[in-house]
């Protein structure tokens, strides 16, 4: 059996969706595809190396952040107070857009270092020793969430939330 012949009909033989009359009409198509290609004098489907065609090996990790900063103007103009602390903590703790919205504080904040649950990231994080930076931004997101419970008292968000 010629090579681009069987490599077609091993493809169909491995994508089965469609009834059973779909998939013969797909096979037989694409076995006179092939059968054209060969009397046309085509010979091979691919070259087997990316070098053959100028293309780069792939860099699946970069030393790139992809981080955007906000400014502080920037995010002045955003009128939710939960979207702005969301982002207030994705910046102060590098934290990923999910991972500040699923964000418990009772459960991250170990003392010295945050601790993410693997459900919250890919795999789960661990951010070392915070900053007095990070921890300032840490007291204005439980406040917030003390405002939103009703009162402003750190000792009744510390029963909620922790700490």
């Amino acid at each position: 059996m010629r090579d681009l012949n069987y490599q077609l009909k091993k493809l169909c033989h491995h994508c089965r969706e469609g009834a059973y009359g779909t998939q013969n009409k797909r096979e037989r198509m694409l076995t006179l595809m092939a059968n054209q290609l060969y009397e046309l004098g085509y010979r091979g489907m691919t070259t087997r190396s990316n070098e053959h065609y100028g293309i780069p090996d792939r860099r699946f990790v970069t030393n790139e952040s992809k981080a955007k900063t906000v400014t502080r103007t920037q995010l002045d103009k955003v009128r939710d107070a939960h979207v702005r602390m969301s982002l207030e903590l994705q910046q102060a703790f590098g934290l990923r857009r999910e991972e500040a919205i699923k964000f418990i504080p009772s459960f991250a904040d170990r003392g010295d270092h945050l601790v993410l649950k693997a459900s919250w990231t890919k795999g789960g994080r661990e951010a070392k020793t915070l900053t007095p930076e990070q921890r300032k931004t840490d007291r204005q997101a439980r406040l917030t969430i003390s405002r939103e419970l009703g009162h402003e008292r750190e000792q009744i968000t510390a029963a909620y939330l922790g700490k």
